[in-house]
């Protein structure tokens, strides 16, 4: 799985050839396109969910437009950093939600492309990849990269996430009410929401990155393969447990989602049996007919119920 940093542009050929140097989210040029994005409608603008900032995608591409039309016209991908270096590995093109929705080109709240906002700033919409979950196989590794990095062909190359999402989950940010503070060349205080609250004051940066839903697709492939679900299915069954509305403290928690009361109802209904909420066909659809996953994320699900969150990861880190 690939992680890198967010914002950037990497304009390039079918193949992936980079048709001009990366621009990355330091650079400020596109400052003076700003007006652009200020134009738009106020609910086109809201449903990006970010500060409308230079150095973001959306922005830099209208400033290609204006200065270096040759090969923005030529362009046929504006890819992500992370997703340039996976088509070179793969040959295949793909972005996933947490980098899209830093573009200032994506609608956190129907998690799409934002194609109004497209449309009105005027830019290209058909060299925008196509978006998968953040867990699912982007593509395999080709012959050529695999003699570059000495690993075998056919690899399977997940598609990754941006590298605030990623630390964000390395770190065990899986439930509202936890917040990670990262400083480096840039600087962000981040905290999981189940749903985006739109910030009408331009402050607050949105990313997406579903749980459970950016698990599934990875859940799916070990699930097929035969292969260990142990982790992911801690991660669901840490869902479950959140969604019953209290912490290890039994002090009451919020559950900000807009399925709030099916999924709370769903939660304790069945306490330490994940099933009424693995049963929601609109989140998990078949998921819950392997009797395989239903068990370990059940068996998870009452590690956490006895033992609180901070015993189970110790026990489970223990054990693996």
């Amino acid at each position: 799985a690939l992680s890198g940093q967010m914002h950037g542009v990497v304009l390039a050929s079918e193949s992936g050839q980079p048709l001009r140097p990366a621009i990355l989210w330091a650079d400020t040029r596109s400052s003076a396109t700003l007006n652009t994005y200020h134009s738009l409608d106020a609910a086109i603008l809201e449903r990006l969910g970010n500060p409308v900032t230079a150095g973001m995608a959306g922005p830099t591409l209208l400033w290609l437009r204006e200065h270096e039309a040759t090969v923005y016209s030529e362009a046929r991908w504006a890819l992500q950093p992370k997703d340039w270096l996976r088509l070179r590995m793969t040959g295949e093109v793909a972005t996933e939600p947490s980098d899209a929705s830093g573009t200032l080109l994506y609608d956190v709240v129907s998690d799409n492309w934002a194609r109004e906002a497209i449309w009105a700033l005027n830019l290209r919409g058909d060299w925008l990849p196509k978006i998968i979950s953040s867990s699912a196989i982007a593509g395999y590794l080709t012959t050529v990269a695999s003699e570059h990095l000495g690993l075998r062909v056919g690899l399977p190359v997940i598609a990754g996430a941006a590298d605030t999402a990623a630390a964000a989950l390395g770190s065990g940010l899986l439930e509202p009410g936890l917040v990670q503070l990262t400083i480096g060349t840039g600087a962000q205080i981040i905290t999981p929401r189940s749903q985006p609250i739109i910030d009408r004051h331009g402050r607050t940066h949105h990313g997406s990155a579903k749980i459970p839903k950016f698990v599934l697709g990875s859940l799916r492939d070990q699930l097929q393969l035969g292969g260990a679900i142990d982790y992911l299915s801690l991660i669901i069954a840490a869902w479950c447990q959140y969604l019953n509305g209290y912490d290890d403290q039994n002090r009451p928690i919020p559950i900000d989602d807009p399925l709030a009361d099916i999924l709370t109802q769903q939660a304790r209904s069945g306490k330490t049996d994940p099933r009424p909420l693995l049963s929601l066909f609109e989140i998990f659809g078949d998921l819950v007919q392997s009797p395989s996953f239903v068990e370990t994320v059940a068996d998870k699900l009452r590690s956490l119920h006895e033992f609180g969150a901070r015993g189970t990861l110790v026990s489970f880190s223990q054990a693996h």
